[in-house]
């Protein structure tokens, strides 16, 4: 009975001894993945260390500043911005719009000034503009608005009242003679004119027109919209940017994802050699006049270092608690190999006890 017994506890003893190694190498294998954690964390933490990020500098010379360079703060029009910027999608070759923008140009886009009415505000449906803005160049016609403001002008004995006459006169000249193409380019070198002295005036009218009477003229913003309307003709067209990627977090990571990887371009109007014109540029480029940079991304480093910081606290405490339970196991693995060696002694006590009875 006693050999009986002491059988029973021994294999009792080396299944629990099993159960033990067979828990410690899971436990080592869990190590091993804490390692590999923490090489991933510290990885991810250099690289962090390393990243730049786009910055768009506001306001003047003697007064800037940079902010985070996404679709509202490159594209958008506000108070402080230095510069015209417009995203081109590099797979359709159109300019990137917000919805409001796109809906704008379907309803005013064969005419600029028109647009930029509108996107200012002053322009509500069915307004004169939306019959106006579709008519042909040849057609020639002014809004009753640009009809009383150009009145108003050429009453006055001024250089720029003659001016302006004379490109009316001009215009006048070709529509009466047929010729298209003289049309078209007197015809926006005499509203290019007009607007130029005049588009203040234009919009006071319109806006009295609408019944608006809260929204006073930015001439900045006014040349915002009439540039944006060249790049978005100059590209053939505009196509509408996912909302949520025009601003905060995600809006400044699509940006530079994208830009780095040449999915989207960025086009600037009026650079050094090219005055009036959109062009090509990019962060790299020498004539941006430090308007756009790459710096390093302090905020992303201390989110990271913050992170990686919190992951190594966790990955220790979890390293720790590892720990803990593999010297417990060893302790108990320890404690069943001595009693298991007991054991088998008095077994082989017993069992030479037993053969000397009958020797």
């Amino acid at each position: 009975m006693g050999m009986s017994a002491s059988q029973a506890r021994l294999l009792s003893l080396t299944s629990r001894l099993h159960d033990i190694e067979l828990q410690a190498q899971s436990i080592e294998s869990q190590k091993i993945a804490l390692a590999t954690q923490r090489d991933d964390a510290f990885e991810e933490y250099c690289n962090a260390l390393d990243a730049k990020a786009f910055k768009i500098n506001v306001g003047s010379v003697s007064n800037s500043s940079l902010i985070n360079a996404n679709f509202n703060s490159l594209c958008g029009y506000y108070q402080g911005k230095s510069r015209n910027y417009a995203l081109v999608d590099n797979k359709s070759g159109l300019v990137l719009v917000d919805d409001e923008t796109k809906k704008t140009f379907m309803q005013y886009g064969t005419d600029k000034y028109a647009f930029a009415f509108a996107m200012m505000g002053v322009l509500p449906e069915n307004n004169e503009y939306l019959e106006f803005a579709n008519a042909n160049p040849e057609e020639s016609l002014m809004t009753t608005d640009e009809t009383a403001v150009y009145n108003t002008l050429i009453s006055e004995e001024s250089s720029k009242a003659t001016l302006l006459k004379n490109k009316h006169a001009i215009w006048e000249e070709a529509v009466n003679n047929g010729d298209k193409d003289k049309i078209s380019e007197s015809y926006r070198n005499f509203r290019e004119e007009l607007m130029k002295q005049a588009a203040n005036a234009i919009f006071t009218q319109i806006a009295t027109a609408c019944g608006i009477d809260n929204r006073e003229f930015d001439i900045n913003e006014f040349n915002h919209y009439t540039r944006l309307w060249d790049a978005i003709d100059k590209c053939g067209g505009c196509t509408v940017i996912d909302k949520m990627y025009t601003t905060g977090d995600e809006g400044t990571a699509w940006f530079k994802n994208n830009v780095e990887s040449g999915l989207v371009s960025i086009m600037i109007y009026g650079d050094n050699s090219n005055k009036n014109e959109w062009t090509e540029t990019s962060f790299n480029t020498s004539y941006n006049n430090n308007f756009l940079q790459e710096v390093e991304d302090k905020t992303n480093q201390k989110k990271a270092e913050a992170k990686y910081e919190h992951e190594l606290d966790l990955i220790n405490q979890k390293d720790k608690e590892f720990d803990t339970t593999l010297n417990k196991l060893e302790t108990e693995r320890t404690s069943i190999n001595t009693e298991m060696d007991a054991i088998k002694k008095v077994k082989d006590e017993n069992i030479e006890r037993t053969y000397n009875i009958f020797s």
